[in-house]
């Protein structure tokens, strides 16, 4: 979803006594990477390969003769604790150890006491179970914790607000759907600025796909958007987002819209040439007064 970043400070151009060249398909000024100045080509740097579970034991200092037992998940329980008990001595704190015990499925004193817990809070109706916004493994069907991943530790969900733009002049690749609620979804950070939109921006030469969402809604939206909605209850079916059609940017430029909260009855679709299909669902809702980069934008239009 398309987030709006910081304010981009232009580089100041050197004075030229040559015309200015005219600026094709719409602004240069994006919310992706602004108007600074062109950097000189850098040779790709090499892409750091995270360390095996093997190396990492290794470095720790662990044996070789001892690693493969770690195969075994009972081993981490009974190499560890002893371990960390001998640092925690080290360190000076005083603690009765006869009290300490392990608190997994290997326990089954302390299991079952987990067990009867958290039946008990649930029969009371104190717990539970339900979803939380993480990250999600499609490929394994469940959410993959930092350790669960190869690489991206760290990485965590980023909440946007999605601006529903309803579409009020349908192109010919859509025009099947003018009967329905069709929307152009945009991706904010700023939801309180949506009072002064002027116009909504796509990228011309990208192909955005109409999605069935939940309620008899369409959205239009990149398949990259898709994707994420269909894995928090929005498409019509869980886990599914089926292209019904596809629309180029070109063919939505020049189309009326209605943007939510805005004080203009219609605005335009208008093009921009930096927008990112990687990022946020390649809609970009246009407040010119609270985002120098939607001004510049629409300036140079």
């Amino acid at each position: 979803m398309q987030p709006k970043p910081e304010e981009i400070k232009e580089a100041a151009p050197e004075q030229k006594t040559e015309e200015p060249k005219a600026i094709p398909q719409g602004g240069k000024k994006g919310k992706a990477k602004g108007g600074a100045k062109k950097k000189e080509k850098e040779a790709p740097k090499a892409k750091k390969v995270p360390p095996t579970q093997y190396e990492i034991l290794v470095q720790i200092g662990i044996s070789e003769e001892e690693i493969p037992k770690f195969q075994e998940a009972q081993h981490w329980l009974e190499y560890f604790p002893p371990k960390g008990q001998e640092d925690l001595k080290a360190f000076g704190v005083a603690a009765d150890w006869r009290r300490s015990f392990i608190t997994t499925s290997t326990n089954p004193f302390y299991d079952s006491f987990i067990n009867w817990q958290f039946n008990t809070l649930k029969e009371l109706g104190k717990i539970i179970y339900g979803k939380k916004y993480t990250i999600f493994s499609e490929l394994d069907g469940q959410p993959c914790a930092d350790h669960d991943r190869s690489q991206g530790e760290g990485a965590g969900p980023q909440e946007y607000v999605g601006v529903k733009i309803k579409l009020l002049e349908f192109p010919d690749s859509i025009k099947d759907y003018a009967d329905k609620n069709v929307y152009l979804v945009a991706a904010t950070l700023r939801a309180e600025t949506m009072y002064g939109q002027t116009n909504c921006y796509v990228l011309p030469e990208a192909e955005y796909g109409l999605y069935e969402m939940v309620d008899d809604q369409y959205f239009v939206v990149s398949e990259r958007a898709a994707r994420n909605f269909a894995f928090q209850d929005l498409t019509k079916e869980y886990s599914k987002y089926p292209r019904l059609a596809t629309v180029t940017g070109q063919q939505l430029i020049g189309k009326a819209l209605s943007a939510p909260l805005a004080k203009y009855e219609k605005v335009y679709a208008l093009p921009m040439t930096t927008i990112s299909m990687t990022k946020g669902t390649g809609i970009v809702t246009s407040v010119p007064s609270d985002s120098p980069d939607d001004w510049a934008a629409l300036r140079d239009l």
